[in-house]
């Protein structure tokens, strides 16, 4: 009668030593992704502080022409710059 055990022993040391060598380099990817995580994570931690230091934005204007108006002066006006050129001419053709 044959014993069979020595040869499973033996392939079950090589699938042993082959999950084992798949272990170490899956840790090694898995420390790689855990300090990308926490360094993503300070980073976003870091912009919220950041971001709750700055003044707030007090007013926000709809469309350009409100917030040209806020920015007039009291009592003063702006005027609209008119082309020295026809609009053709700006090319240099």
């Amino acid at each position: 009668m044959r014993n069979e055990r020595p040869q499973e022993d033996r392939k079950a040391k090589g699938l042993l030593a082959r999950l084992d060598g798949a272990a170490e380099k899956m840790n090694a990817f898995l420390l790689v992704l855990a300090i990308g995580l926490a360094v993503l994570d300070f980073t976003c931690f870091w912009v919220l502080q950041i971001r709750n230091a700055l003044p707030p934005v007090t007013h926000v204007s709809p469309s350009a022409a409100s917030g040209a108006q806020a920015a007039t002066p009291a009592g003063g006006t702006f005027a609209a710059a008119k082309p020295t050129r026809p609009a053709g001419s700006a090319s240099g053709f």
